[in-house]
């Protein structure tokens, strides 16, 4: 049975990510993930992703010097997405080099400077559990935000798969309307937790369970044209 899980990765756990960290860019999806066979004992992988926001032809140089990309083409450009293809050797040691080998699908990844997310559909449970076995041993900081079987996925909606709970939604919108987010903050934990009359600590992990669930939704969906010339938004 076909299990889907949706996880987090810090852009720093693998190639692509790390190599993009040098450059200016708004966001970056990887299309497909292409085996394309082995040098020695090592699989190499050939990536086709999409950068937005970025100068497409500086950014090819960039990715292109780093050194730890080979073969970085720049395939085509659409107002400010650009298509690259590149080549690595994963060597086993970094988060997709992890996949090498297993029976999983790359549904869909999108990051940027900071962070990935990951839909990754494995085909078996075998897989699945190679997959946690590896990672644990690479002690990468993977945050799985969540597991379901395939015809589930499918089926739940993007609102039903980031529904808040009560608390959940009750506590992010005091701590917005308070301007816990606001810059500079009006407001902290210790004083949200007394209106709430529970523990700084039970609010920190409320909030931070709360923000995932949302985050981890609008971070697989385009920005809205003109977001980034808010000065709000940096």
């Amino acid at each position: 049975m076909c299990v889907v899980v949706e996880c987090s990765v810090p852009a720093a756990d693998f190639e692509l990510g790390r190599v993009l960290q040098e450059a200016e860019y708004r966001q970056a999806e990887l299309e497909r993930v292409v085996a394309i066979g082995s040098r020695g004992e090592t699989d190499r992988i050939a990536p086709f992703f999409w950068v937005m926001g970025a100068d497409a032809a500086a950014l090819e140089a960039t990715l292109g010097d780093t050194g730890a990309l080979e073969e970085v083409r720049l395939l085509d450009t659409v107002g400010d997405r650009a298509l690259f293809r590149a080549e690595w050797d994963p060597a086993g040691e970094d988060f997709l080099g992890g996949l090498a080998g297993l029976d999983v699908a790359i549904l869909e990844a999108i990051g940027n400077a900071e962070r990935w997310v990951f839909r990754l559909r494995f085909h078996t449970d075998a897989a699945l559990s190679a997959f946690q076995a590896t990672q644990r041993e690479r002690e990468f900081s993977i945050d799985v935000r969540r597991v379901a079987e395939f015809v589930d996925w499918e089926r739940e909606s993007p609102a039903e798969a980031m529904e808040l709970t009560s608390a959940q939604h009750d506590a992010l919108r005091m701590a917005i309307e308070e301007g816990y987010f606001a810059v500079p903050r009006r407001t902290n934990l210790v004083a949200l937790s007394d209106q709430l009359e529970i523990s700084s600590q039970s609010l920190s992990e409320r909030l931070r369970r709360a923000e995932g669930k949302v985050l981890g939704a609008t971070l697989l969906t385009e920005p809205k044209a003109g977001s980034d010339s808010d000065p709000g938004s940096q």
